[in-house]
């Protein structure tokens, strides 16, 4: 979808750099968060305030990172996208899924956040 955004408005090109690197950073701070859990789980000793800062930190960025995609990305697409682009964008989304590759939505991190929440 960045792709498309940019194309249709050159402009656009920063917001979806940031949304590339926010989506890298998340990924980073999710994976962190699920290995502090994952200690917990195994006893491992680890202090309150750290897994809380993990879990705060965690949060922020993602409704950070949200908002953004809400209030500013996605209505863009909406004006932007003509329907050959959302067609083309859920044939790459499709084919990204299939392939278990996004660091961010693939189906590897997915079932990790699905053990995350059965052990919170």
């Amino acid at each position: 979808m960045f792709e498309r955004i940019v194309r249709a408005d050159g402009a656009a090109g920063a917001d979806a750099a940031r949304l590339r690197r926010e989506h890298a950073e998340l990924f980073a701070k999710g994976r962190a968060f699920c290995d502090a859990v994952r200690e917990v789980e195994n006893e491992v000793a680890m202090e309150r305030a750290e897994f809380m800062g993990l879990a705060d930190d965690f949060l922020a960025v993602q409704r950070a990172h949200r908002g953004f995609e809400e209030a500013v990305m996605f209505p863009f697409a909406r004006r932007t996208l003509a329907e050959d682009d959302w067609r083309e964008v859920a044939d790459a989304a499709r084919q990204v899924t299939a392939s278990q590759t996004d660091p961010l939505f693939g189906a590897l991190v997915r079932q990790e956040y699905e053990r995350l929440k059965s052990a919170l």
